[in-house]
């Protein structure tokens, strides 16, 4: 496929859209050019853009979080539906990467972000979902057609990585923790969790806590769990109970911050990945611990565990029989072959033809 000179504004210059732009850009398809800054500056980038003569061919939105603010939220809906119009009297395609089909992953004003969506929902020309797994739930919860939907994925992330940044406070920490030194003789599993706080995340968190801090010596490994992120301030208003056992068990490893830990370095330090998401989406988790080689472990009544079981990327459990016995088993016997085989599928080249296709043909 063989596009020339074609621009397209995408929101939010992360490292998901950045990897999009740099797949179009070595694929010469085009222009993909992620938007850095608030949302709220999209209208106002776009009449830019079409009155410095680079117009572009279609804009991307993404997420549609909201804000604590009632204000701000307002502001938020107003531009947004503001950028819907511009588009729309300018001939520029609209293209929605609804990365959350059932719910957006912060959200304080629901009417808002469903009235956003609704526009959205009738307005773009494409609507992408980020699995293949994800369409048959976005033609039932968002009512589309199925020819108005299809798929994207995420890739590699060591892509934009680039050569790994030691942390050397952190490497410190992890190689006097007695847990640690315990996985390298093999007397340990190690779990891993990154995150934010959210309620929703905070329950799955408290579920694997107590069922490691709760271990019975009826297995020869011991389990421990690493967590990393900044959440100690909310988990001392909200949860307290998580908080106290995240600090006081030895056999928990809490680092209260973000760290720099590129996905191809986690396999060092732990043996599975903890992911207890509960909504419709696909984590970058998935991808980076597949190039980590390392499982991705859910709950099983969740489109995360149906995801996971689908590309046998780790191991999914039911909460009412889950033993540590049985992850236990699980791990000693992981095959990473079919890790492979899922990010050589799912990659920022094919994602991003998708994309393009949009503009030229449709």
């Amino acid at each position: 496929m063989k596009i020339i000179n074609n621009r397209i504004l995408i929101q939010k210059n992360d490292n998901k859209s950045q990897a999009w732009a740099q797949a179009a850009k070595n694929n010469k398809l085009g222009e993909l050019i992620p938007i850095a800054g608030s949302p709220m500056r999209m209208p106002f980038v776009l009449i830019n853009y079409i009155f410095s003569i680079k117009k572009p061919k279609a804009i991307i939105f993404r997420y549609l979080n909201d804000y604590h603010s009632f204000f701000k939220t307002l502001l938020r809906t107003f531009t947004d539906l503001l950028t819907i119009l511009i588009a729309k009297i300018s001939g520029i395609k609209i293209i929605w990467i609804c990365h959350n089909v059932d719910k957006e992953t912060i959200s304080f004003y629901p009417k808002f972000i469903s009235l956003r969506r609704n526009q959205l929902i009738k307005y773009s020309k494409k609507v992408f979902v980020m699995d293949d797994l994800l369409i048959s739930h976005a033609e039932k919860m968002l009512q589309l057609p199925k020819k108005k939907i299809d798929s994207l994925c995420f890739g590699r992330t060591d892509i934009f990585n680039g050569e790994i940044k030691q942390n050397e406070h952190f490497l410190n920490i992890i190689k006097n923790w007695e847990y640690y030194r315990k996985k390298q003789k093999g007397e340990a599993f190690v779990g891993l969790w990154i995150g934010t706080f959210a309620n929703k995340k905070m329950q799955g968190l408290e579920f694997l806590l107590k069922a490691i801090i709760e271990q019975k010596n009826t297995i020869n490994q011991q389990f421990a769990l690493i967590v990393i992120g900044p959440i100690r301030k909310d988990l001392e208003k909200y949860n307290p109970k998580i908080c106290n056992s995240l600090i006081n068990n030895k056999n928990i490893l809490f680092v209260n911050r973000y760290v720099d830990l590129p996905a191809n370095f986690w396999n060092n330090i732990a043996d599975f990945i903890w992911k207890p998401n509960d909504d419709l989406s696909v984590t970058l988790t998935a991808y980076n611990s597949a190039m980590a080689k390392l499982p991705l472990v859910a709950f099983k009544n969740t489109f995360l565990g149906k995801f996971i079981e689908h590309y046998k990327l780790g191991f999914t459990i039911i909460p009412e029989t889950f033993s540590l016995k049985e992850l236990s088993n699980f791990l000693k016997n992981w095959d990473p072959n079919h890790t492979d085989s899922f990010l050589k599928e799912k990659n920022w080249d094919c994602a991003v033809k998708k994309i393009f296709d949009v503009v030229v043909n449709n």
